[in-house]
């Protein structure tokens, strides 16, 4: 089992600090260089002045090592800036729930959701999990089919035996019809507990695990950390999902409106309302459950497009019981700053202020780090 090894800041900190050391002694060394210099050339022969060819090959050679050590100087500094920005990023995670690409994952007492992709469909599946010392504690058989399955496990021994918290790993078993392996990833999920770097890499801490920034799929709030402005502080720079009915249409450009049912209903509509609470616009919706898409261009039902303004959408679906069908409609956007109001964080997505505790998820851009 793969097991890392911490390694603090403190490694650009000692370049640095021997970088400032040579800085130091080059100071001295070509101080003592000029005093001997100039009483040589007190005390010369004014008949038979000494040869200057050496004294100008020194002045040349400590000007060539003073120019290597402020480049080294320069270096630590680039160094140490981009590491402070990595850092920044990460500390984003801390007190998040986050998933990521891993065959190892940290048990604390909560069942943990196993992510894994089939690059085909499978004959027979089973998950195995591995405690320290590569012994099977469990064992049971998955979902096969291909494409992405998710699997929860409670912690416990096949025999259903409580497990102590700690880290294990995670296997898919998955055979095709041929009877050759599928290949496959996996994704678990842990909390960030803090960060550190090792060999000036950033790394995200999920219990003893340090985890690559890169290796993260997606974060999660957590319900104690949604509503607090230091929480909101870690979004900012994040692409994030949240839930709102709120839209705001500049008149121009259509708007993507994400809606999710929890089952499958018999009828569904959306809805959109101005501000006044009177319907502008109404269209069939998806009545299959899980997320679906729909693009409204400001077309009004009675015709012609409506005006530029501050909207409400409302996705209003039944089953075939005549029952409500919760329902839950939500935007993507880059958050780019924070703000209170009241005591409440709120992020800043374009013109929009949102609650941080209406964020569902939130991921890193593919242009960050």
């Amino acid at each position: 089992m793969a097991t890392t090894n911490p390694v603090t800041t403190s490694g650009v900190a000692n370049n640095a600090a021997k970088t400032g050391q040579s800085t130091v002694k080059l100071a001295e060394d070509f101080q003592q260089f000029l005093t001997l210099l100039t009483t040589q050339l007190q005390n010369q022969d004014p008949l038979s002045p000494m040869d200057s060819t050496e004294f100008t090959n020194q002045l040349v050679q400590f000007s060539q090592v003073e120019q290597q050590i402020n480049m080294n100087q320069k270096m630590d500094n680039l160094v140490s800036l981009q590491l402070a920005s990595i850092s920044s990023v990460a500390l984003g995670y801390v007190g998040m729930d986050i998933s990521y690409v891993s065959a190892e994952m940290n048990y604390e007492g909560k069942p943990i959701d196993i992510n894994y992709a089939l690059s085909e469909e499978a004959v027979t599946a089973k998950v195995n999990v591995y405690d320290q010392n590569d012994n099977l504690v469990y064992s049971a058989d998955v979902p096969k089919n291909a494409g992405t399955n998710q699997v929860t496990w409670n912690g416990t021994k096949t025999n259903g035996e409580a497990l102590p918290a700690g880290t294990y790993s995670v296997k898919i078993d998955a055979v095709n019809k041929a009877g050759t392996a599928i290949e496959n990833s996996t994704v678990v999920t842990g909390r960030v507990r803090g960060i550190e770097t090792q060999n000036g890499i950033v790394y995200v801490l999920v219990g003893e695990r340090a985890i690559a920034l890169s290796s993260i799929v997606n974060a999660n709030a957590t319900t104690s950390n949604t509503g607090s402005a230091s929480a909101a502080l870690g979004y900012v720079g994040m692409d994030v999902s949240y839930e709102t009915s709120d839209l705001k249409f500049d008149g121009t450009n259509p708007i993507e409106i994400n809606y999710s049912l929890e089952e499958k209903a018999a009828n569904s509509a959306i809805n959109i309302y101005d501000k006044n609470g009177v319907l502008v616009y109404t269209a069939p919706a998806s009545q299959m459950p899980g997320t679906n898409k729909f693009t409204w261009n400001g077309a009004s039902t009675k015709g012609g497009t409506a005006g530029a303004g501050d909207y409400t959408v409302k996705v209003e679906a039944t089953t075939s019981e005549n029952k409500n069908v919760n329902t839950t409609t939500f935007f993507y956007g880059r958050v780019d700053g924070v703000e209170n109001k009241g005591g409440i964080a709120y992020v800043t997505i374009g013109d929009k202020s949102v609650p941080a505790s209406s964020i569902l998820n939130a991921k890193k851009p593919t242009t960050t780090v």
